[in-house]
């Protein structure tokens, strides 16, 4: 059965208002909980990695509450000039433990994030909405395989990544 969108609308606007547990002693809207999520806790997370997001605080909050809501996660992708270098070093860069530390950390303050589907939602979502050439690691990553003086000699140098070296030598 299709809902209208208006029914819909007026169902997600009541789950934003309810009133849930956060940190475990303060009881708050759902929409605060996922706005503290997304500005106290993704920007800071992805900017500690190197990485900025394209959209703003408030459309990153917006599309994710709607993902949660929905329990779909579909997005447009805003990340899409980007090379399968890109997408390897972004796994690397954040590594599962430290999405898992993330998740453990905030699942702690928001319990609708401790389901491993909405947590692999979100990190696909996010990477579709990271800002690459904004990216103080991609830039890092692009001078790394593309400044070099001389392009067939393969690098060796003993205080670099071994996942860029890698890269650079393949």
């Amino acid at each position: 059965m299709n809902i209208p969108n208006y029914v819909r609308e007026s169902q997600f606007k009541t789950w934003c208002k309810e009133i849930i547990t956060f940190n475990d002693i303060d009881f708050i809207p759902q929409k605060l909980a996922i706005i503290r999520f997304v500005r106290d806790g993704i920007f800071p997370f992805l900017k500690s990695h190197g990485y900025v997001l394209h959209p703003s605080i408030t459309t990153v909050y917006n599309e994710i509450a709607s993902a949660l809501f929905l329990n779909e996660y579909r997005f447009e992708e805003r990340n899409i000039d980007y090379h399968e270098y890109d997408y390897i070093h972004w796994h690397h860069t954040i590594s599962t433990k430290s999405w898992a530390d993330f998740f453990t950390y905030w699942g702690k303050r928001y319990t609708i994030i401790i389901f491993p589907e909405v947590q692999s939602g979100i990190i696909h979502y996010l990477w579709g909405q990271i800002n690459l050439p904004n990216s103080p690691t991609s830039h890092k990553l692009d001078e790394f395989l593309y400044d070099t003086e001389e392009e067939d000699d393969k690098i060796s140098n003993k205080n670099i990544d071994p996942y860029l070296l890698d890269m650079a030598n393949n």
